[in-house]
């Protein structure tokens, strides 16, 4: 489940990843190009983020990181780890970038409740979006890094309340999950999922179906019905 939750991090990360660089690195404002991510060894790899980088004052350089949800004991010895959840939630909240406040939902919410947490970084979207399309697209993003945390339906739940529409038309992942919790359509985002290969817990989590019918529609799927 750790890979599908990696693989969400790393999808939303490539539109944020500049403000990641410099809120969580520290490294000052500057130009930020991505690159092919592929890198050809005798085994094939490919790295979750690769930035050329230009800072403000400074030599260009390149920029490789690795994201993972979980701990990994082997992560010291290839590089410099930063666990997200070292920092306050605030530090992110009292962001002047909407990119930068998403990153609130992964840090250390120093004893608040989740709800509360997430009401606190719409509302500072609110404040910092321009337009209802950006408003939109944070939020999604935000509801998709949630997922990370389990925290998906209840950031989802949050917006909602607070009348904030989010654009799900093109999102794989939860355009069906939400139509008035139709039970077709959470079954047929399952399907949907099941094809990417993502697991039956994650599935469960986020169509709230159990995961005993996931593993039924798993089945039909590898039986070509």
């Amino acid at each position: 489940m750790a890979q599908d939750y990696d693989k969400i991090f790393r999808e939303v990360l490539k539109d944020i990843f500049p403000a990641v660089a410099r809120k969580v690195l520290g490294i000052p404002s500057g130009e930020y190009k991505p690159l092919p991510v592929d890198l050809q060894y005798t085994s094939e790899r490919e790295a979750d983020q690769l930035w050329e980088v230009v800072p403000s004052g400074g030599e260009p350089f390149i920029l490789h990181c690795g994201f993972q949800a979980g701990n990994d004991k082997q992560m010291l010895s290839r590089m410099l780890l930063v666990d997200l959840r070292s920092f306050s939630c605030q530090t992110f909240l009292e962001s002047s970038g909407s990119r930068e406040v998403i990153l609130a939902i992964l840090a250390d919410f120093e004893g608040e409740p989740a709800g509360l947490i997430a009401e606190k970084i719409i509302s500072k979207l609110e404040e910092l979006c321009e337009g209802k399309p950006e408003l939109s697209q944070r939020t999604l993003q935000l509801v998709r890094l949630a997922v990370l945390r389990n925290l998906g339906k209840t950031v989802f739940n949050t917006a909602k309340k607070m009348t904030i529409m989010i654009d799900i038309k093109e999102d794989t992942l939860y355009r069906e999950v939400y139509q008035e919790g139709r039970q077709e359509g959470k079954e047929k985002a399952a399907l949907n999922m099941l094809r990417k290969g993502m697991t039956t817990d994650l599935i469960s989590e986020i169509t709230e179906l159990p995961a005993g019918r996931i593993d039924q529609l798993r089945q039909q799927l590898e039986a070509g019905q």
